[in-house]
């Protein structure tokens, strides 16, 4: 009966000492009965709330409590049942807990071991500096092993306030007490300081020690210090001053330059029409975006221009939603190679055009959505997303969606599609001719006279941002240079003397071979010497001998066997192919004209080892130089006495 007084309220009207006192009785019963049920924990930290009548009011409005006769409440919903600053019950009940056990941590290990959780919250009220996107408490302060966090506060989206869960990774910042900065907290956090009896008891003397304590620089160790070398990789990061991020760029020296192409690429991207701003709908997930900045280098190594590219974030992107086919046709260096053996057969003009922003070109057929980029949120519409009517470079589908608009482009003019390669276009008529050849966003055009050449680059430039490099210089890193009688010279010579430079060979005594055919190597059985670097200059040589330099396909093509686990041997056969390349720098392939036929020729090593497989070759030229070749292992492992047996066995079936 007493606990329906206590829910109807003070009575109105002047009370009798017997009605006053019975009323009393009741909200102190009542009070007292809510604080028994919740635990000893928690009667400290709500002993000051005396009035029965809040109480009830809050667990009837939450919990919609009827029948007050029966039990005051679930035990299973008052756990959820917030009732101050946004805690519920059960994280206040595990956050009293924590400061428990850590203060019986703290007076077992006489406070040597670092601040406790206690020691947090008694002095983040007065010492708070840092700012955290979540906060959490723990009695583990161990780097090993599984830890229990209580969230309290969060700024992530998949971590709610209140949840539990364990990490082995944690990091313990002992000098930041980020929860005073929280909203709310710091008057729960003084109730607890002030009317508790835990943490009231404490005087204040004993808090000045602490913090003197606190303050004592910690012990160091007396033995000698040994200076540790990063080695040359640390180096080239040094070196290496390219941002990664748009704050990077702007407060690096190069400031204006990087701000210029930000702005540059904002421009491309605005004028093309590539996004339009939206409501994020409902239950979307929207791409993330990054700007990725690079210096654009001439062949001699000097600095052409500063480039800044904003990139979806497309490892986001799931397959059937976001994108379908990402294939995508790509010019073969086979192709380039052959089409300026031509241009020296046929004295055509070689020309060079650069898209600009050219994946902003293609169509999307999907919906896609993107957050805004960073340096470029609108004011009063952060919420908004970027909804994407055009591709964007990282986008899956982008490669795709940017082939099939140039290719529509160039057919709708009477261009054709070369079937040997995707990417080559011709026309011809009235006895002048033109071919164009893609490599992503760099254009070759071939073209019998300049006037047929200015009207593709006219017309080019009405359907897309372009940038006019007039006759052709550089291609994909390899220089083309012309003599008086139209041949032309493919060399690489500034790339191999960066190469030289990078892996400490540019000082080194030439050699006049590549490889020393005495020499047998075999797989290495000892221990491996310096695997990433022999990696890292098989890699750089790789790329070398697929463009220019075919003298040393098949060293490379040996070498790289044994990337795995390279031994002396195989550095020495290394060093080797870096000294020859050191005398032979102004090595490439001319490209004379003359025979114009196309000629081939093959050949491969027989091997009696059954432990090593024989190695094929072949080189086609054209026009006085070699447009395809190409070294490798036999997948097939045989002999000169097995080749010997199936050659005998086919001059006597073709004799029968």
């Amino acid at each position: 009966m007493g606990v329906h007084r206590v829910a109807e309220g003070t009575p109105r009207g002047p009370l009798t000492p017997e009605e006053d006192k019975a009323f009393g009785d009741a909200t102190l019963i009542f009070v007292g009965a809510i604080l028994s049920v919740i635990g000893d924990k928690l009667v400290d930290a709500y002993l000051h709330i005396r009035n029965g009548k809040e109480l009830w009011d809050a667990l009837d409005a939450k919990l919609g409590a009827a029948d007050v006769g029966g039990e005051l409440y679930a035990m299973e919903r008052f756990n959820d049942y917030k009732m101050r600053h946004e805690f519920s019950v059960e994280n206040i009940m595990g956050s009293l807990d924590v400061e428990e056990k850590a203060r019986a941590k703290d007076k077992h290990t006489g406070g040597t071991e670092g601040r406790s959780a206690a020691n947090m919250v008694r002095k983040n009220a007065h010492k708070s500096k840092g700012k955290n996107k979540w906060v959490s408490q723990t009695t583990n302060f161990k780097k090993k092993g599984k830890t229990k966090f209580l969230v309290v506060k969060s700024g992530v989206d998949d971590m709610n306030v209140g949840t539990i869960f364990e990490s082995r990774d944690a990091t313990f910042f002992e000098d930041i007490f980020p929860m005073r900065d929280m909203h709310g907290m710091s008057s729960w956090e003084s109730d607890l300081i002030h009317e508790t009896p835990m943490l009231s008891s404490e005087s204040d003397d004993e808090s000045s020690d602490s913090d003197e304590d606190d303050n004592e620089a910690p012990t160091r160790s007396k033995r000698q210090r040994i200076a540790k070398s990063f080695g040359n990789d640390f180096i080239v990061y040094l070196v290496d001053d390219t941002p990664t991020t748009i704050s990077e760029a702007l407060a690096s020296p190069d400031a204006d330059y990087w701000k210029e192409a930000v702005q540059s690429e904002m421009d491309s991207i605005l004028a093309n029409g590539t996004w339009e701003l939206t409501e994020r709908p409902y239950g979307c997930k929207t791409v993330g975006c990054k700007w990725v900045f690079k210096k654009k280098l001439r062949a001699d190594g000097t600095i052409e221009k500063y480039k800044a590219r904003l990139v979806a974030k497309g490892y986001t992107q799931k397959e059937g939603e976001d994108f379908f086919d990402t294939y995508s046709p790509l010019a073969r260096l086979t192709t380039i190679r052959v089409l300026l053996s031509l241009a020296a057969s046929h004295g055509l003009l070689v020309h060079q055009m650069d898209v600009k922003t050219a994946f902003l070109n293609g169509e999307l057929d999907e919906k896609i959505y993107m957050e805004q980029p960073d340096g470029f949120l609108l004011q009063g519409q952060e919420r908004k997303v970027c909804k994407l009517k055009k591709s964007l470079y990282g986008l899956k589908q982008a490669p795709k969606q940017w082939h099939e608009k140039f290719e529509r482009t160039l057919t709708s003019v009477g261009f054709v599609v070369n079937e040997a390669d995707k990417c080559v276009y011709y026309r011809h008529g009235g006895g002048e001719g033109v071919v164009l050849c893609l490599y992503v966003d760099d254009i070759l055009i071939f073209g019998t006279s300049l006037k047929v050449i200015e009207e593709v680059k006219t017309f080019l430039s009405q359907c897309f941002e372009m940038k006019d490099l007039g006759e052709a210089d550089v291609i994909l890193n390899i220089k083309l240079l012309r003599d008086e009688n139209n041949g032309i010279t493919l060399v690489q010579s500034h790339y191999v003397e960066k190469v030289l430079r990078i892996f400490g060979y540019a000082d080194c005594k030439s050699s006049l071979t590549p490889y020393d055919p005495s020499v047998l190597l075999r797989k290495n059985e000892k221990a491996t010497r310096d695997q990433l670097r022999y990696s890292q200059i098989i890699g750089s040589l790789m790329y070398l001998a697929c463009t220019t330099r075919p003298d040393i396909s098949f060293t490379v093509c040996k070498l790289s066997r044994f990337v795995a686990n390279p031994g002396d041997d195989h550095w020495h056969a290394l060093e080797r192919v870096m000294r020859y390349l050191k005398g032979t720098m102004s090595y490439g392939i001319h490209y004379t004209g003359y025979p114009r036929g196309l000629e081939g020729y093959s050949d491969s090593n027989w091997i009696s080892d059954a432990k090593m497989k024989a190695t094929s070759g072949y080189v086609f030229t054209l026009g006085g130089g070699a447009v395809s070749w190409k070294s490798c292992k036999q997948r097939v492992n045989y002999g000169s006495r097995t080749h010997n047996i199936r050659y005998s066995y086919y001059r006597s079936g073709m004799a029968s």
